[in-house]
C-alpha cells in the first residue's frame, strides 16, 4: 500500500531561520549522494534552537541562498515568479528529484497562464525577502514544508495567513504523481525524521 502522506489541508505554515553557522559542505560531498548528514544535523539543531522548523537556511558569505537541511528552498514572488538556487558544479547545493518535479510543475502552471516564469538561478537572501509571497521547502518526495515567516520576516500573509495557492496546487500534483507511480511497497526510509530526532 505504500507509505501515508500528508494532505494539503494538514500543512502548517512554519517559521525558518538563515544559519549562521557560515560553512558550506566540501565540494565532492555537495555532488555526491551519500548517508554523511552530519552538517546537515548541525544545521538543523541551530534551527530547532532558535523555534524553526528544524531545516535552517544555507546562505552563502555572498548572501546567495543554498538550501535548507536535506531539503531544497523554492520562492514565489509577489510577481508570481517561481525561483530556486541553481545547483551545478561550482556550487554546493545537491540537485534532487523532488526539485524537478517541481520545477516541472512550475513549467505547467507557466503554460496555463497562472505563474510567469520558472527559473533556477542565483538567489540573493536579502533580495527575494523583499518580494516573497510563498516559500517552500521541498525534497523526499512528499515532505513539503510551507513557511510563514523567514528570520522574523513575514511570508506572504505571515504566519496568520493560509498555505499559499502555488504551494497547494504543486503540492498536490506531487502527491497525485507520486501515488501513480506507486506501484509496489519499496522501502520508505525517512530521512527528515532522521535528522530531526538526532537535532532534538
Amino acid at each position: 500500500t505504500g507509505h501515508a502522506v500528508p494532505q494539503v489541508k494538514d500543512l502548517a505554515l512554519e517559521k525558518e531561520f538563515t544559519a549562521q553557522t557560515r560553512f558550506l559542505r566540501p565540494q565532492f560531498l555537495a555532488q555526491t549522494k551519500s548517508n554523511n548528514y552530519l552538517l546537515n544535523v548541525m544545521i538543523a539543531m541551530e534551527s530547532k534552537a532558535k523555534g524553526g522548523a528544524g531545516y535552517g537556511i544555507w546562505v552563502d558569505e555572498d548572501d546567495l541562498v543554498i538550501e535548507g537541511a536535506v531539503c531544497s528552498v523554492v520562492f514565489v514572488t509577489d510577481e508570481l515568479e517561481l525561483i530556486t538556487p541553481r545547483t551545478d558544479f561550482e556550487r554546493t547545493a545537491l540537485d534532487g528529484k523532488t526539485i524537478e518535479r517541481v520545477l516541472a510543475i512550475g513549467k505547467r502552471m507557466v503554460a496555463e497562464g497562472r505563474l510567469k516564469s520558472v527559473q533556477q538561478r542565483d538567489v540573493k537572501a536579502t533580495e527575494v525577502k523583499s518580494s516573497l509571497r510563498e516559500m517552500i521547502l521541498v525534497g523526499g518526495d512528499t515532505h513539503f514544508t510551507p513557511i510563514g515567516e523567514w528570520d522574523g520576516v513575514p511570508v506572504g500573509g505571515g504566519m496568520s495567513g493560509a498555505v499559499g495557492d502555488v504551494c497547494n496546487e504543486i503540492y498536490q500534483a506531487v502527491l497525485d504523481e507520486m501515488l501513480q507511480d506507486q506501484t509496489d511497497d519499496s522501502l520508505h526510509i525517512n530521512i527528515y525524521e532522521t535528522v530531526s530526532a538526532a537535532a532534538s
